[in-house]
């Protein structure tokens, strides 16, 4: 007999109206998590809000330059907060499922979007791993040591496929087009192949591009 878990949710009952939270460089993946430090009045209202109305936060990228926010983000449900002792709010999202946004507008103060999940339903099915996690984590150490990182793969080991490459595409520095494109990948197995791809061409050292003469 399957378990039942307490907090799953299927896609009919995610709200398709949903409180948006745009941060540059910050996005959550389905079945990763995400923890956020809030200091903005107006996000930390949003999120006393949601908490009465579903419990779910839409997190998405905004655009570099003030070119507005991506088109597609994650729908988190608030695992948990804590109020900090200096007018700040820690906040814990579990992904959930992608979204694209369809509309945006504000209500009571804060950011809405009307959205559809329905080019997501992967989200939702267990996609076996193809990929080895292994070379994963093998790609991780030598990127780690180009980048001069204090990462160790170590710390990763024993996650489940699905956790690991949620975590690699929120924790590590790519760039938010970056980041966006790996979280928009179909599914599992494509996002973990496009990282692998990143972490082995950001492994590679500068062969002196950009030394020219004055």
């Amino acid at each position: 007999m399957t378990p039942v878990k307490l907090f799953d949710l299927n896609m009919g009952e995610l709200p398709t109206k949903i409180p948006l939270l745009s941060l540059p460089g910050t996005v959550l993946m389905p079945g990763g998590k995400l923890s956020i430090r809030l200091i903005d009045p107006k996000q930390m209202m949003m999120v006393f809000w949601a908490l009465a109305h579903g419990r779910m936060i839409g997190i998405v990228q905004r655009k570099e330059h003030g070119k507005g926010i991506y088109g597609v983000g994650c729908a988190g449900r608030i695992a948990g907060f804590m109020e900090g002792e200096t007018d700040s709010l820690m906040l814990h999202l579990a992904g959930v499922c992608r979204f694209r946004v369809l509309e945006c507008f504000s209500k009571d103060g804060h950011e809405m979007a009307d959205v559809t999940y329905a080019p997501f339903q992967k989200d939702f099915q267990d996609t076996e791993p193809l990929f080895d996690t292994g070379a994963v984590l093998f790609a991780l150490d030598v990127y780690a040591r180009a980048k001069r990182l204090d990462i160790d793969s170590a710390l990763f080991r024993g996650l489940s496929a699905q956790r690991l490459v949620a975590v690699l595409v929120s924790l590590l520095p790519f760039d938010p087009s970056e980041k966006q494109a790996l979280m928009e990948k179909e599914d599992l197995n494509e996002c973990a192949a496009t990282l692998l791809t990143i972490l082995k061409m950001e492994a590679v050292p500068d062969s002196g591009k950009g030394r020219g003469s004055c």
